[in-house]
């Protein structure tokens, strides 16, 4: 579970100077100051506007959303118009992110409406509402309330809380981990309550025990641990090294905290990863 930097909100306000030059139904002396303030109440809100915040704008909703679809550089009434690629560009770069916040397995490639368009259309060309996906966990999102996921722009986490926990068992010789939300480290219940709804709409556990088991023999295949106790000092080392490239509540530096705690991940489940490596798709050892 990745936070990303928080697009600005001036720039996002800038996007609607571009908006109304190109939309003929919306106006730059009566929508601008009005999308202006509801920008002002989303950002205010954490990623987030009531009902009675976008009544201001809610007769443009559909003429917003329909603008939606000049960020792909197509418009269905006049055909191709690039006027808001730049949106999808942006917020695609991989400087901006570089894997997917829901999953952190994939490389983001779809643009998700935390608040969807349907229903917030006044909120569809809105950059702090735009969120970069991966296709699969966009595809899992898209028919649930945004209320089951965490904002990435908004974390609403207590910095350097760590709640992502991982219990780790072994099964044939494998690492299985089921992955779950620390309540009380959170201490936040309607929180724990989303995060423990996204981890089970994205489906975590199942997409994720490949990547682990990937994730493992790339890294044990690489140490020269040779002993229980050298494996416990491996671990500890690992957990900092991830804690600091991916963060503390990355799946990663999950599984290893939680292998940390598994007494049955010894030498002889090291060995069986060495000895019967993971072979992906390609046909490459990891």
């Amino acid at each position: 579970m990745w936070v990303l930097n928080k697009p600005s909100l001036a720039r996002s306000k800038q996007d609607i100077d571009v908006l109304i030059a190109h939309c003929n139904n919306l106006d730059a002396v009566v929508d601008k100051p009005l999308l202006e303030q509801l920008y002002n109440d989303y950002d205010n809100g954490g990623g987030e506007v009531t009902t009675a915040q976008l009544a201001a704008t809610d007769g443009k909703k559909d003429v917003i959303r329909g603008q939606y679809s000049k960020t792909s550089g197509k418009d269905p009434n006049t055909g191709l118009d690039k006027t808001l690629v730049y949106l999808r560009n942006e917020l695609l770069d991989p400087d901006f992110a570089e894997t997917c916040p829901y999953c952190s397995i994939n490389k983001p490639n779809q643009l998700d409406h935390y608040m969807d368009k349907s229903t917030y259309g006044q909120l569809a060309t809105c950059r702090l509402n735009l969120v970069p996906l991966c296709g699969h966990c966009n595809w899992l999102k898209s028919d649930k309330p945004y209320k089951d996921f965490m904002h990435p722009y908004y974390p609403k986490v207590r910095s350097r809380v760590v709640f992502l926990k991982a219990d780790c068992t072994i099964v044939h010789g494998r690492v299985c981990v089921s992955f779950s939300i620390d309540g009380t480290a959170l201490g936040n219940v309607a929180l724990e309550v989303r995060l423990t709804r996204q981890i089970s709409e994205i489906r975590l556990d199942k997409r994720l025990q490949k990547a682990v088991n990937e994730f493992l023999t790339h890294e044990l295949l690489r140490s020269h641990v040779r002993t229980n106790a050298g494996l416990r000092r491996t671990l500890a080392e690992m957990q900092t090294i991830t804690g600091r490239q991916y963060g503390d509540n990355d799946w990663r530096t999950a599984v290893i905290r939680g292998l940390r705690n598994c007494a049955a991940f010894d030498m002889t489940v090291v060995n069986n990863y060495r000895n019967n490596p993971i072979v992906v798709n390609n046909g490459a050892v990891l």
